[in-house]
């Protein structure tokens, strides 16, 4: 049986749609399951099994979360950390990328497999001698010892997606400003930052959103004092009992941001996904 050409184009078009439902509905389900959580009354979620309603939605929780003191520290810990790592780790993958994009050294090439592998191996392997050194500085359970180990995964990445960008940027203008007066540093700040700033600010936005919600390091780093949303809300399981709505709060709140922040400057992480690779 021979199918028409219009019928098979009908069918394929079909077939990706509703592909495309399915993982649409895969990749949202559990978080609009979350949201939903959230809002349930505890008797919903106690019960045997769980039910889920949509006519009782309640706030309870949240206003918990608001009303805890843990919480608000957990909030403030999470915005120092993330802002000051996202500051410190664009302002140095700046500088590492425009002197692997500009310069010539030897190996460089292997150079930059070699920083890249952080990213390639276990975290855990990485975090026991990391801790080691941080207890040996006195920096545990600090905004200051999480910032520089989170700073020490995310660096090698941000020089990777930014390289390309200062690759793109044409050479000539560099002598050029130099010509007129300006200092390396000089050109490097007025002329090829400004130009390379759609790349800059993706590579901001996904090493904002990316140090938010960053869990295993927070964990072994902080005790108390310094830690973040994501361990305050792996906090809510116990032993007998699992709080599910003050932990489906916690996580709607966390992801906030991140959500925000990705439809908001969507167009800049599109491009720095597609033009952030390295070009030879």
């Amino acid at each position: 049986m021979i199918i028409p050409h219009k019928l098979r184009k009908r069918l394929f078009k079909i077939f990706l749609y509703a592909a495309a439902a399915v993982l649409m509905l895969y990749i949202l389900g559990p978080i609009v399951w979350i949201v939903i959580t959230s809002f349930q009354p505890s008797e919903n979620l106690q019960s045997a099994p769980p039910r889920v309603t949509l006519t009782q939605p309640t706030l309870k929780y949240y206003e918990q979360l608001f009303e805890s003191g843990d919480f608000i520290k957990s909030l403030k810990n999470t915005i120092i950390i993330t802002t000051f790592s996202t500051f410190f780790t664009i302002s140095i993958s700046c500088l590492g990328a425009y002197a692997v994009a500009r310069f010539r050294f030897p190996r460089k090439e292997i150079f930059l497999f070699s920083i890249l592998g952080i990213q390639l191996g276990p975290a855990v392997a990485y975090l026991i001698p990391l801790f080691l050194l941080v207890r040996a500085f006195g920096l545990t359970d600090t905004h200051s010892g999480v910032i520089l180990v989170l700073m020490a995964f995310i660096v090698p990445l941000g020089i990777w997606m930014l390289r390309g960008f200062f690759e793109d940027i044409p050479r000539e203008l560099e002598p050029a400003a130099r010509m007129d007066g300006c200092t390396r540093f000089g050109a490097f700040f007025r002329i090829v930052l400004p130009l390379a700033r759609g790349g800059i600010m993706a590579t901001a936005i996904y090493i904002f959103i990316a140090s938010w919600g960053e869990f295993f390091i927070p964990l072994v780093i902080t005790f108390s004092k310094a830690t973040t949303l994501t361990v305050f809300a792996s906090s809510f399981g116990g032993l007998h009992e699992v709080n599910y709505g003050a932990a489906a709060a916690t996580a709607v709140l966390s992801g906030v941001p991140s959500i925000v922040l990705a439809v908001f400057f969507r167009r800049y992480l599109v491009r720095g996904l597609l033009e952030g690779s390295v070009k030879k």
